[in-house]
């Protein structure tokens, strides 16, 4: 519902997107916390710690350079500052990890 997704946009700045796609299971598009920047997927521990998948790393585009999108990115894949990350989980999971980037913990 749009009046959900934007109050999850004003709540935590960095959330870009939130799609439902069954009942209690979502995806959640954010911007990559600086916390995690320059460090690998299993470094950041976000599968770890909220029990969450990151589907996708959308990549900033670089001048005229097409946009590199990593589908189904490896452990070993690193964060890169202005990075897009596109996370499925359980909407509970989610809500922690939206309230730890809303606060500055993640």
């Amino acid at each position: 519902d749009m009046a959900a997704r934007l109050a999850r946009t004003l709540v935590a700045p960095s959330v870009l997107d939130y799609v439902e796609v069954a009942e209690g299971v979502s995806i959640l598009e954010i911007q990559a916390p600086l916390q995690v920047v320059s460090k690998t997927l299993a470094e950041s521990k976000i599968r770890k710690t909220y029990g969450v998948t990151v589907l996708v790393l959308r990549r900033a585009k670089q001048s005229d350079d097409a946009q590199e999108t990593i589908i189904s990115p490896n452990a070993d894949d690193v964060i890169e500052l202005g990075d897009t990350m596109v996370i499925f989980g359980t909407d509970e999971k989610l809500r922690k990890l939206e309230k730890e980037l809303s606060e500055g913990s993640i």
